[in-house]
């Protein structure tokens, strides 16, 4: 048993870390630093503390979620919130979709037609 704890205790610590280093991609932060929460969790076994290796995993795969939903949510505000980004997002939009990602909040579909016409296709 205490073979199998140490083995979850250091694929904690490694998910962890895992978590830290992809804390730019959303999603693998979230499913690293998830699994290294999980590891620790498990590997505490029939012990009434979790020790050692795990509390680190934890603390990695915390750290790890944390920072990935920091520069998630500041890229989200730099987008819709300075202009110069709000202009390099609305210049994409328009020539991938033929308009504006302002329009296209504001309720206006892209033309189809504009999107598959051989005129436009690379």
């Amino acid at each position: 048993m205490r073979k199998r704890a140490n083995s979850f205790m250091l694929f904690s610590l490694l998910f962890g870390i895992a978590a830290i280093i992809t804390s730019s991609v959303f999603i693998m932060a979230f499913l690293f630093g998830g699994l290294a929460i999980l590891f620790a969790i498990l590997s505490k076994g029939d012990d009434e503390h979790v020790t050692g290796t795990a509390v680190g995993g934890i603390i990695t795969g915390v750290c790890g979620i944390a920072l990935s939903v920091m520069i998630t949510g500041s890229m989200v505000y730099m987008f819709f919130n300075d202009p110069s980004y709000r202009a390099l997002l609305n210049d994409t939009c328009e020539q991938m979709y033929g308009i504006t990602f302002d329009e296209m909040l504001s309720g206006e579909t892209p033309d189809l037609d504009y999107m598959t016409s051989p005129d436009n296709l690379l």
